[in-house]
């Protein structure tokens, strides 16, 4: 992405959003697959006038923009289809609507399957001595089997292999999740701390103290557990501007609450956003302050921060999530200065199954160190 933004030249106005889509896309698929998606650079492509210097994958275009545009149709259908009774989706003139979505869904499902056929047909042909790829999908596709990559205690619950069902519901999960809520996550992030510049100088700050100010020194996880402001301001986004800010419960037993009883499968939406904003729970709510999770001692602030949930149902991505939007942060502030096109331009969002940025436009130049 780098090599690309430098042949598009510092003039270049980036639409980031569009940008950061496909770098989670490429990012996701190899840490799910070693696979290279090559979105990035086929997007690069689809601008760029000059291509001598490129590596174009014949093809791949419009396979990875058709991948794309099937995420979104597919977390779309995680509200389409709990909300919008099957009565009206057969209505007509919203009939043709509802059968898209099952098309995408349908598509992304017949995709993902034979990603991991391919993927199980290259297990069968590996040696039993020699190793296999360590990712997610491999991991799916040997637990409990002879060929088991994870380093594990083996239980009673958990003792069998995944079957080709489970397996493309979790990889589906995976793209969805962690490349659309990372995205948007980081659009945020760039918008508020250019709107911000005392947080960002402080960010920046910590990056060349914990990181150094070679931009081309391999940061380490150990690293990243050291950039305590960093959480601070990315918890800080996750709150004034959540993500997910409403999240869909169903009780399993009766309950009730503030004086109401509610029967079993009773199904809740739980307004994550008015808690985030909730004036008896935090001092100046509206305000961008990171330093507020800087406080050790103050545990009634932070368990009432829900940016991946909350109980049983919590995200099981959220340490790879915040791993990944940290070490994105610190290689684009360490390398780069950030500033938006229009800095009095509200940012533009709109809400699905999360808050999306529908335009971020910037400039990035070289940062001089």
């Amino acid at each position: 992405m780098e090599n690309c933004w430098e042949q598009l030249g510092e003039d270049t106005v980036l639409e980031f959003s569009e940008w950061m889509r496909r770098y989670f896309l490429d990012s996701t698929f190899l840490l799910s697959t070693s696979i290279q998606k090559h979105s990035i650079t086929n997007y690069y492509n689809s601008l760029s006038i000059d291509k001598k210097n490129t590596t174009v994958i014949e093809g791949a275009f419009k396979e990875t923009e058709t991948f794309l545009k099937a995420l979104e149709d597919v977390t779309m259908c995680l509200v389409y289809f709990m909300i919008v009774p099957k009565f009206v989706r057969n209505f007509p003139g919203i009939r043709w609507y509802s059968q898209r979505l099952k098309n995408q869904l349908n598509w992304m499902r017949n995709s993902v399957c034979n990603i991991a056929k391919a993927r199980r047909e290259e297990i069968e042909k590996t040696p039993e001595d020699q190793e296999l790829t360590k990712d997610m999908l491999t991991m799916f596709l040997t637990i409990n089997t002879s060929r088991d990559i994870t380093e594990r205690i083996a239980d009673s619950l958990h003792d069998k292999p995944m079957t080709d069902d489970k397996t493309i519901i979790n990889f589906v999960e995976i793209m969805a999740g962690g490349i659309g809520t990372s995205t948007q996550s980081i659009c945020f992030l760039i918008h508020y701390l250019s709107n911000y510049p005392r947080v960002k100088e402080k960010l920046v700050e910590e990056f060349d103290r914990v990181l150094g100010k070679d931009p081309d020194y391999k940061i380490t996880y150990e690293d990243m557990s050291k950039l305590e402001y960093c959480d601070a301001v990315i918890n800080e986004c996750a709150r004034i501007f959540t993500i997910v800010p409403a999240i869909p419960r169903i009780n399993s037993n009766p309950d009730e609450l503030g004086g109401f009883k509610f029967p079993a499968k009773t199904q809740f939406i739980l307004n994550i956003q008015g808690v985030h904003k909730h004036k008896s729970l935090w001092e100046n709510p509206e305000e961008f302050i990171p330093e507020r999770f800087m406080e050790k001692d103050d545990k009634s602030i932070k368990g009432f921060l829900y940016n991946f949930g909350g109980g049983l149902r919590k995200c099981p991505g959220r340490i790879l999530a915040m791993m990944e939007i940290k070490f994105t942060l610190a290689m684009l502030y360490r390398k780069y200065d950030v500033e938006l096109v229009n800095m009095n331009a509200p940012i533009k969002t709109y809400v699905t199954t999360f808050r999306v940025c529908k335009e971020l436009k910037l400039r990035i130049k070289k940062r001089k160190i």
